[in-house]
C-alpha cells in the first residue's frame, strides 16, 4: 500500500498507474521523433484491454453481478483479470508491430523500455511499501464488545477474513452487507471485523442503525491492527491461512464477486 498525502492506492494499482504513464510519455516521444502514431493508437489498445479485463472478471463471476447490473461498471470492487488484459495488451502491440513495419523498431522500443521500467517499479514498491507477509496472532490482543480482551490466535483454526473497518468509513459501510452474508455463506471461515479507532459504542450504534448481525465483532481503540501492518486506509481486508500467512490484501471496498474471488484463492 502506499500513501501520498490524503490519497491511498494498493502497490499494484499504483505501479500500474505509472507504468502506463510512462509508455504514453515514451510513445509520445517516439511519435515526435520518428513521425509516428502510437500514441494515439497506445490509447486504444489500453483502453480494449481494460475492457477486455473487467468483461472477463464479470463473466466468471456473473452468478455475482446478474441480480445487480450496476455493479458491473462499478470498478471501485477491483474486480479483474489481469492476464487477460495484459493478453489483449500483448496481442495488440504484435499486431500493430506487424501491420506497420517501419514502426518495428519503435514498438520494440516502446515495449522493451516499459517493461524494464515496469519491473523496476514492483521491484521498489516491494522494498519501500511491504505488504504484511505474515501476522502473529497470538501477539494481537484486542477487545469484545463486551469488554472481554480476545487474542486473533482463537480464530486461527480456519481461514480468516480479517476486516479493519470504521463506521465514518463510506466504502466500509458499503461492504458491510456483503461481509455479513459472506460470512453466514461460509461457515469453513472465519470473518472477523476490527473497528479501528472507534468507541464500543460507537461501534453498537452503528450496527444496530444498519440492522447488521455480525460474529466476531472486535475493537480496536489505538488503531494497533491498522499501524503493525503499516495500512493507510480503510477498509482494508487481509486474507489469512491457518499457518498465519496473508495471502491477500485487499485495500478499499469489496462486492461480492470480488470478496469471491479472494475466498477462492484463500481456500
Amino acid at each position: 500500500m502506499i500513501s501520498i498525502g490524503p490519497l491511498a492506492l494498493s502497490t499494484t494499482v499504483a505501479v500500474g498507474f505509472l507504468s502506463a504513464i510512462f509508455m504514453f510519455v515514451l510513445a509520445a516521444y517516439l511519435d515526435k521523433r520518428y513521425q509516428l502514431d502510437l500514441e494515439r493508437r497506445l490509447w486504444w489498445m489500453v483502453l480494449a484491454a481494460l475492457v477486455v479485463g473487467r468483461a472477463v472478471f464479470v463473466a466468471q463471476y456473473w452468478h455475482d453481478y446478474k441480480y445487480n447490473l450496476w455493479g458491473v461498471v462499478g470498478i471501485q470492487d477491483g474486480g479483474f483479470h489481469l492476464v487477460a488484459a495484459l493478453s489483449v495488451l500483448f496481442i495488440a502491440l504484435i499486431y500493430q508491430a506487424y501491420k506497420h513495419k517501419p514502426q518495428r523498431r519503435a514498438m520494440a522500443q516502446l515495449v522493451g523500455f516499459s517493461l524494464v521500467f515496469s519491473v523496476l517499479t514492483a521491484s521498489l514498491a516491494a522494498h519501500f511499501f511491504p505488504a504484511p507477509q505474515q501476522i502473529n496472532t497470538s501477539e494481537l490482543a484486542l477487545t469484545q464488545l463486551q469488554g472481554q480482551l480476545v487474542s486473533l490466535a482463537e480464530f486461527s483454526d480456519k481461514p480468516m477474513v480479517l476486516n479493519l473497518w470504521a463506521s465514518w468509513c463510506p466504502p466500509c459501510r458499503a461492504e458491510m452487507p456483503v461481509m455479513a452474508e459472506a460470512q453466514k455463506q461460509n461457515p469453513d471461515l472465519h470473518f472477523v471485523f476490527v473497528n479501528q479507532g472507534e468507541s464500543v459504542q460507537v461501534i453498537e450504534q452503528f450496527l444496530q442503525s444498519q440492522n447488521l448481525e455480525l460474529e466476531h465483532v472486535l475493537s480496536d481503540i489505538s488503531s494497533t491492527l491498522l499501524h503493525s501492518i503499516q495500512g493507510r486506509a480503510l477498509p482494508t481486508t487481509l486474507f489469512i491461512t491457518t499457518q498465519g500467512h496473508v495471502v491477500d490484501v485487499r485495500m478499499g471496498e469489496l462486492s461480492q464477486a470480488s470478496l469471491a474471488a479472494y475466498l477462492k484463492r484463500l481456500r
